[in-house]
């Protein structure tokens, strides 16, 4: 090279650094509002006056730097470079480049600190990172390796980010709430990725990851609904998003975003569940991902009713549900005497001695005629006393037990990994089948 080439390519570093320096230094004078915020604190303000000109102003400042980025040779011009991540992508460069240099010169104090971090993200290849989903209802002590790819984790111990920040402390201020505005998530499904390429040139390669992030998406689903019968409980998903494990990283992604379900039935409650049993957890996941789909498509719709079930604050809606769940895993084709069947195969299914099976069958038929009223009278009252074998319960009592029944019908469809041909179960005879 050089002595000429030399002097410019020098020239260019000490511009940059001598620009970036001078905007840090300038913008340590400035203040917000009468409490004189400075810029970085203004930024992170809950009042969104202060916070939103510190951003335009933090922006106008980062713009000064552009240009000066884009001639810096160890920079790639005027190329788009974009940062790939789990649940998508991101441009990271030449858009706002100029702002994410002075903002994280400010925090580091350092702009030579802040341009060796554009640039260690601009040469970085591949990268790991954790696909998670903050979930309710289903609290754990440790972690647990649900399956050879997905664990379960206390929520404390996922990686702090700006995602797992907003989901614990943010509360919503609607008067249209439920309880789970006030209630953090406990736990956090996790499946380890590594993102190849990480940083890449749009125009050379579609390296988004829309196909594998709906894949991992959907395994996350159907390990949740299928918690349900590990308790029971209300397995519920809060938000998903993707984080790198080298916190440079994970600033450049610009937090990857996050995403949620839309629940159709908020619980009044979430109760207070068993701490989620390991072997239990692992067998009873295992089993259903192992389900072929047909298989598990009459199985997914139960687990799903029972889910909603448990959310309703009505038994009546609650019993319908219920009986959903129960016909989807236990009835035929034809649509007649379908109290009967659900009852002597639910019955057959769990197994125990003569008076358990009694009690079962009565506790069923009676849950049909709480469904009943509902269908044909609009409401049912959860205080009123029924009969079972003889003792008298509310009929929220009864449907507490009936949900009970339900968990243990499919647990046992799961773990045998089949439904029965009801046309031979019928009509054999049977010993305890229940796991």
């Amino acid at each position: 090279m050089s002595e000429s080439m030399t002097l410019i390519l020098n020239e260019q570093i000490n511009t940059l650094l001598q620009e970036l320096t001078n905007l840090c230094k300038d913008s340590q004078d400035l203040t917000f509002s009468r409490r004189e915020f400075d810029l970085l604190s203004a930024l992170e303000c809950r009042d969104d006056d202060i916070k939103y000109s510190a951003i335009f102003k933090m922006d106008e400042l980062g713009k000064k730097l552009d240009e000066i980025v884009t001639r810096d040779h160890r920079f790639p011009g005027e190329e788009t470079r974009m940062v790939r991540t789990g649940n998508g992508a991101t441009c990271f460069y030449p858009f706002n480049i100029g702002t994410s240099l002075l903002r994280l010169a400010l925090e580091y104090k350092s702009a030579e600190a802040a341009i060796e971090w554009a640039l260690k993200v601009l040469g970085t290849k591949a990268a790991t990172g954790k696909f998670i989903c903050a979930i309710w209802g289903v609290p754990v002590d440790r972690q647990i390796q649900l399956t050879a790819e997905v664990k379960i984790v206390p929520i404390e111990d996922i990686p702090y980010s700006e995602q797992k920040k907003f989901i614990m402390g943010n509360f919503n201020t609607s008067t249209v709430t439920s309880m789970l505005d006030f209630i953090p998530p406990q736990s956090a499904l996790i499946l380890e990725k590594l993102i190849d390429p990480y940083i890449y040139d749009p125009k050379q390669s579609d390296a988004s990851e829309n196909d594998d992030f709906l894949k991992n998406h959907e395994l996350f689903n159907e390990i949740i609904t299928v918690l349900t019968v590990v308790g029971p409980r209300i397995s519920m998903s809060s938000a998903y998003w993707f984080t790198f494990d080298d916190p440079d990283l994970e600033r450049a992604s610009l937090g990857g975003g996050r995403g949620g379900h839309m629940h159709e039935i908020l619980p009044s409650s979430l109760g207070d569940f068993s701490i989620l049993n390991e072997h239990d957890a692992q067998k009873i996941v295992q089993a259903y991902l192992s389900l072929s789909e047909p298989m598990r498509a009459p199985v997914r719709v139960a687990l799903q009713r029972l889910n909603q079930a448990q959310r309703r604050r009505s038994v009546g809606d609650c019993a319908v549900e219920v009986a959903t769940a129960f016909e989807a895993l236990l009835g035929d084709k034809a649509n007649n005497e379908m109290m009967h069947k659900i009852t002597v195969r639910s019955v057959r299914l769990i197994g125990g001695t003569v008076d358990v099976r009694k009690r079962n069958a009565a506790l069923l038929k009676k849950s049909y005629e709480v469904r009943s009223k509902l269908v044909h009278t609009g409401q049912a009252n959860p205080s009123e006393m029924i009969s079972v074998c003889g003792q008298r319960i509310t009929t929220a009592a009864l449907m507490k037990e009936v949900i009970v029944l339900c968990v243990q019908v499919i647990r046992v469809i799961i773990l045998r990994r089949s439904i029965p041909d009801w046309s031979i179960f019928d009509i054999t005879e049977h010993n305890e089948i229940g796991d």
